[in-house]
């Protein structure tokens, strides 16, 4: 299992690309041809998973009782925003649209990639630091 941790401020350029920090290519990306999984997550920001890691998501949502109206919303949130996403030669990802504007990420800003254990998020720096502010049960 990847372990993912620190933070790393990059730009996310104007065709919505954004480079994957070093210290993640090696799980995230390993070869030329590799793909990441995008996909919406709790905290209102980005989560890339690599193939192993979303196919553990994928189980457990399938694990799920679709009878229950929760579990449907949950599943409905995770799946309807999931993009397998080529990772170019230069080592950049395309954030599909969607997620930019569901996370507030800015096309030409700076964008805060920050390890979470078995995945990565991508948030909007302002958003990033409210997070890192906040206490428990918030």
């Amino acid at each position: 299992m990847p372990y993912f941790m620190g933070e790393y401020s990059y730009a996310l350029d104007e065709k919505g690309r954004v480079k994957i920090p070093s210290a993640f290519k090696a799980d995230l990306a390993p070869a030329e041809d590799s793909v990441v999984y995008l996909v919406r997550d709790r905290d209102e920001c980005v989560a890339m998973y690599t193939p192993a890691e979303y196919q553990k998501l994928q189980d457990a949502l399938m694990g799920l009782d679709r009878g229950d109206a929760a579990n449907r919303v949950l599943i409905r949130r995770q799946i309807s925003c999931a993009f397998a996403c080529p990772v170019d030669a230069q080592g950049r990802v395309k954030v599909p649209a969607e997620l930019v504007k569901l996370a507030r990420l800015e096309k030409g800003g700076e964008v805060k990639l920050a390890g979470f254990i078995d995945y990565v998020q991508i948030w909007n720096p302002d958003e990033y630091q409210k997070s890192m502010l906040m206490q428990d049960g918030e």
